[in-house]
């Protein structure tokens, strides 16, 4: 029996296992075999149309990635490490194009909405069972262990559980029980102890529900969130949170306090030797760290970057091991994305991640529409905005966040159509 490999039934399966490869098995090397399979097969098709608006979309996370690539050509060997920061830089351009035309090629106009939620459901049971184990066979609760031990954050359930909010509003879905279910992200949720993903909550809410826009209504909710979140840290910094307490809410509270530093905080102000106070600012000092290298080149690197294939020097070996020369000294990838990018492709990349980021914003509030899907595109930019300083951004390795982008892109497209057409 031949197989059609052209059916729609096939696409809704690749786009489901690579949501799953890219978060469940956090394998970089298989997400990327997976995301260029599916995208051969895409192109496979007789007719892949895109439009201008898509193109002009994916222009720039294609010019940053050739601008690396030739500056990498041209300056450093074509080793494992130039193939790695090329796959890197390559696979949000990968997923941004599966994610379009896999939805575009979709009949129905609800099932990327479904198979969003349903793929983060199975995931927040699989932590929630996770952190249950743990508390039943431990006494000794700390929060670093509860992470370890069930993970860290999970962004597709972030991006869930802001869509069914926001979906009791636009009822673009018609889900049983969905009280239950946000129940049951917002539990799994908690229990990540994640500062990144409180915070991006909190915007990413907002855009989802049409208020990250000039306007009245718009600025009174983005000038509460910023008045909530500064009044927090007033506080933090009013008290004393001991570094090592026992306490799990002293643990995430002494985070939540450090989380400026860890970005914000000079070089010079930080001691290597001092292994506790340096995993307090890490990402912040591998950033000066990238930044200073690029400053220090010559004039032509401070425009293009230091290419595919450079590596940071960190100055000396970081502690990973017992022994000081076993450690890690020279690294390819940062915490902070817009560290990254100007290391790897200099102010012009920066420029063009940034208008990334305006022309994802600005093409869907053109058209003035206030839909799920326009409101979605906005918030996915406004959690790139934020999570660069932190993980990467466009450029986490373990994000299917880009799948989605090109997703709701093409779906904001189908509903933008679909509206003109009504008017005519």
């Amino acid at each position: 029996m031949k197989l059609d490999v052209g059916t729609t039934g096939q696409f809704k399966l690749y786009f489901i296992l690579l949501v799953f490869l890219t978060l469940l098995f956090n394998s970089f090397e298989v997400t990327i075999a997976m995301s260029f399979l599916t995208l051969l097969l895409v192109f496979s098709q007789k007719k892949v149309k895109v439009s201008k608006r898509f193109l002009s979309l994916v222009f720039f996370p294609v010019l940053i990635l050739a601008i690396s690539l030739v500056m990498g050509i041209i300056y450093n060997p074509i080793e494992y490490d130039f193939l790695k920061d090329f796959f890197y830089l390559a696979k949000p351009v990968f997923f941004i194009i599966i994610g379009y035309l896999v939805t575009k090629k979709m009949e129905s106009h609800t099932y990327l909405y479904k198979v969003v939620v349903a793929c983060a459901i199975c995931f927040s049971f699989i932590h929630l069972f996770l952190v249950s184990n743990y508390l039943f066979t431990t006494t000794d609760y700390r929060i670093s262990e509860i992470r370890n031990y069930g993970g860290k954050d999970n962004v597709l359930e972030l991006f869930a559980l802001c869509f069914l909010l926001a979906n009791l509003k636009f009822k673009k879905i018609q889900i049983k029980y969905q009280w239950i279910l946000i129940a049951i992200l917002f539990s799994s949720f908690v229990l990540y102890f994640s500062r990144t993903m409180v915070l991006v909550f909190v915007f990413m809410l907002i855009a989802f529900l049409g208020y990250i826009k000039i306007s009245t209504k718009g600025v009174k909710y983005i000038f509460t969130a910023a008045l909530l979140i500064t009044s927090l840290y007033i506080y933090l910094f009013s008290i004393e949170i001991p570094r090592d307490s026992e306490n799990p809410i002293d643990n995430f509270l002494y985070k939540l306090k450090i989380a400026p530093a860890e970005i914000f905080v000079s070089q010079g102000s930080i001691d290597v030797e001092d292994h506790a106070k340096l995993w307090d600012h890490w990402r912040a000092f591998e950033a000066n760290k990238a930044i200073e290298q690029v400053i220090e080149a010559p004039a032509i690197h401070w425009f293009f970057g230091l290419g595919t294939g450079s590596l940071i020097d960190l100055g000396f070996y970081a502690p990973l091991s017992n022994e000081k020369e076993k450690g890690m000294r020279y690294i390819s990838t940062l915490h902070n994305g817009y560290a990254f990018i100007f290391y790897k492709t200099g102010i012009l990349g920066i420029l063009l991640y940034i208008l990334f980021f305006i022309y994802g914003y600005s093409t869907v509030k053109y058209f003035g529409l206030n839909t799920l899907s326009s409101n979605i595109v906005i918030g996915i930019v406004v959690f790139y905005l934020i999570t660069s300083f932190v993980i990467s951004g466009l450029y986490s390795t373990n994000d299917p966040m880009s799948l989605l982008l090109g997703g709701f892109f093409s779906q904001f497209e189908k509903e933008r159509n679909e509206n003109s057409n009504s008017r005519h």
